[in-house]
Formats: structure tokens, sequence, C-alpha cells
């Protein structure tokens, strides 16, 4: 089986490099550990206004993702179905159309050593997004170390062309590290010296629960504020900062930002903001998760002035040899909170870390399930509660969140994963 999929792998990648050839399109490649998708479906939401774009329907992210993305192949490559439909779809793209994006939005990831140095192999990049990396990245449990994680991710720079461009978020020093020194540079961030940069950062309420978040974007000679409704965190102004860092790249300047940005629609289990039961309010960020991605929304969840607030986390996948202390760390972060609901196997380190800072036992649970979870905090929901939930994205915890959202009937919109693949899971 691992013999035909690298026959297929190799068949994709060679059909992809012709397409290139043919068409030149102009790529735009996002790497790191948080952030990607946010910045992904951002930028495409702009430019798509007035270019014609490709973006992954999915997060693509691999040396077989990226040239499903380039070929316009939108179907799963885990039946045999699906490699058919999908080969069919690479000849069409190769052989019979004659037109092509001027822009393709590509994610880049390394899941296994190698990865990043294969696709460099033969990706011309033009433009090179670097978002928040961490300490611990994502997908770190193939990879003796994290430094090492963070050398594969280095690979990327030696598919950039020799005019190429890079951004970069400022904030994060390992970000930077990744985005060098070799090309022009615009950065992002909250730091003074990012080239693009925000402050004023405040959530706005609506009868006493979060309703959005509200921030300033600074750029060269101009300040603008913005108001996103339904969504919180920080992911979300960098979505917006590196999306305007990307457009000077590129010398997109004609595009009204906030206009534009305010009426996008929040990206499910992304810190979307979803009414919950008893005139409760959930924060879903179910989509995945990582030691920075939780960091951040119990720093969101800090921030908060609401009666009760309760935190569910999930385990943390792919964090190999690091996990068991990367969990009881988070679990050491959880002070302040009425309540605390983990939920796996590993969210039992959690348990362990919060119950070490001190946290009363009465309030720190332990579930198998996310449906187990969700069951027992709809009993004990009120008027007022913020309940935030998070887990990687085979933890399913948008199970949890269906049992206490207020309108479950309305899930395939509101939540992750509910295409028919994943709900026969």
């Amino acid at each position: 089986m691992s013999y035909i999929k690298d026959l297929i792998k190799k068949m994709l990648v060679a059909m992809s490099v012709r397409v290139l050839k043919k068409h030149t399109p102009y790529i735009i490649a996002i790497i790191g550990s948080v952030g990607k998708t946010t910045t992904r479906n951002t930028l495409y939401t702009v430019l798509s206004r007035k270019h014609s774009v490709r973006k992954a329907e999915q997060s693509l992210t691999t040396d077989i993702g990226v040239p499903l993305t380039l070929l316009g192949c939108p179907y799963p490559i885990s039946t045999p179905k699906g490699i058919f439909r999908n080969i069919v779809a690479a000849i069409k793209q190769l052989y019979f159309s004659k037109t092509y994006p001027k822009y393709v939005i590509l994610e880049i990831d390394g899941h296994m050593r190698g990865e990043i140095q294969r696709l460099a192999s033969w990706l011309p990049i033009d433009l090179l997004v670097v978002t928040a990396i961490g300490e611990i990245p994502s997908h770190v449990e193939h990879f003796e170390r994290p430094d090492v994680l963070r050398e594969e991710y280095s690979y990327i720079r030696t598919a950039l062309k020799p005019d190429a461009k890079v951004v970069v978020y400022a904030d994060d020093e390992y970000a930077r590290e990744i985005g060098g020194t070799e090309y022009p540079i615009v950065s992002y961030g909250s730091m003074s010296r990012a080239d693009i940069s925000a402050s004023d950062y405040s959530i706005v309420y609506e009868q006493g629960l979060p309703a959005g978040i509200s921030f300033s974007v600074t750029k060269p000679a101009s300040h603008t504020p913005i108001v996103m409704k339904g969504v919180l965190g920080l992911h979300v102004v960098n979505g917006v900062l590196s999306t305007i860092a990307i457009l000077e790249a590129l010398g997109e300047h004609h595009f009204p930002i906030n206009s534009l940005v305010e009426k996008m629609v929040p990206l499910p289990g992304r810190m979307r903001l979803i009414p919950g039961l008893k005139g409760s309010m959930i924060i879903d960020d179910s989509y995945n998760s990582s030691p920075v991605a939780i960091e951040e929304l119990i720093s969101v969840l800090t921030k908060l002035e609401v009666k009760r607030k309760i935190l569910v986390l999930a385990d943390m996948l792919e964090l190999g040899r690091f996990s068991a202390e990367a969990h009881r760390e988070i679990g050491r972060e959880c002070v302040g909170f009425d309540m605390v609901v983990c939920v796996g196997v590993r969210a039992r380190f959690i348990k362990e870390g919060a119950l070490e800072a001190n946290v009363s036992p009465e309030s720190v649970m332990h579930f198998d399930t996310p449906e187990k979870a969700g069951e027992y905090i709809q009993n004990m929901l009120n008027v007022g509660d913020v309940v935030a939930v998070k887990g990687s994205q085979n933890m399913r915890m948008e199970r949890c969140v269906e049992e206490i959202m207020a309108e479950p009937e309305k899930k395939g919109k509101l939540l992750v994963r509910q295409t028919e693949e994943w709900l026969g899971r």
C-alpha cells in the first residue's frame, strides 16, 4: 500500500510541476504552528474580491496535500474512489484547462522529517508567510526535539525564488529565525517595531456576554479601527495583520480592509462564539490544539468579565515524549477558572498540573469522551456562563460543543468536521 501511495505522490508532483511551468501562478506559502488557516482564509476573502485565487478547501499541508491543491483536486485520497477522482481532476487541469488562478495560497507543514525538504525541491515560492511557531510546535511527535522540527521548517527558504519576499510574525522569535534575513521582509504583530501592528485590543460585550473584538491596525501613514463579531482571540487579529502585511508585500494597496474584514464569517472551531444552553456562551476552539494555542485561549478567557468561566480541554496530540509535561504545564496555568473539565487519556496530566497549582479538586473534572463531558456541563450551566472548548482534531471536541449549544440543529453550519467523511468516523 505504501508503494502505491508513493507512486501516486510522484505522479501528482510531476503533474504539479508541469502545471506550474505552464501557468506560472504567484505562489503564497504559509508555514507555522499556529494561525496558518486563519491567515489563508482571511487572505483569500480579501484577494478574491479582485483576483482569481485558489486555496485548499481543507488544511492540505503535506507533500501530498500541496500537489492536490495545485491541481485543483478536492476529493479525499484515502479511498480508491477518491484517488481515481483526483487523478481525473488532475489530468483535466493539466491537459484541458486553459485558465489558472493568478494567486495560489498554500499551507505548508511538516508532519515527518524530510517532508518540507521534498516540497522545497520542486515548489517555487514567490511569497513566504511565517506565522507563530512556539517553543513546542505542533506535530513535534515524530522529531527528536522541537529544534529539529524548527530546522525542518527552515528548509522552506530553499524554495524561494530569487525575487521572493517574506512576511513574518514579529512576536515569535522562532518565526523570525525561520524567516531569515536573505529576502525583503514585512513583519506583523503587536510589537511596535513590526511594520504592521495592532493596538487597543478589547472584547465587545452584548447583554453581559462576549460578542466579538475590536482593535486598531497601524501601518505606515494609516491607523484603522476594526470590529469583528462572533469571534475572539489574538489569532483573528494576527490573521488580519498578516493579510495586510501580505498585501503590502504584494503591492496590493487598493483594498478597504476594515469594511471587508468586518463582514467576514468566523471559521468553525477557531474561537467562534456560539450561543449555549440556558443563556450561556460557548467559545468553540475545537478545530485543533497545541500548547501555544491553548495558552492563547487561556489568555482570552482570563481577560473576560463574565459570571463564570468554564475551561474544557482535551488531549493535545502529536507531542510525542513531550506530551506528559506539556499537558501538566497547561494544567498549571488553569488557575482562576470556576471549573476545568479535562477530556481524554493525556488530559489526566492537565488535571495533575491543575492540582499541583492548587486548583480546588472539586472544580477539576475528568471524562473519557467529549460526549460525557458535554452531558455533565449541560446539567451545571447557568445564565451568563462562558464555556471554552479545545482539543486536537481527533479528540472530536465539536461533539462536546454540540451537547451544550443552544441550537444543535445548526451544527452543520457552525461546527467544524461536519462533512460526510468526518461524521462517518
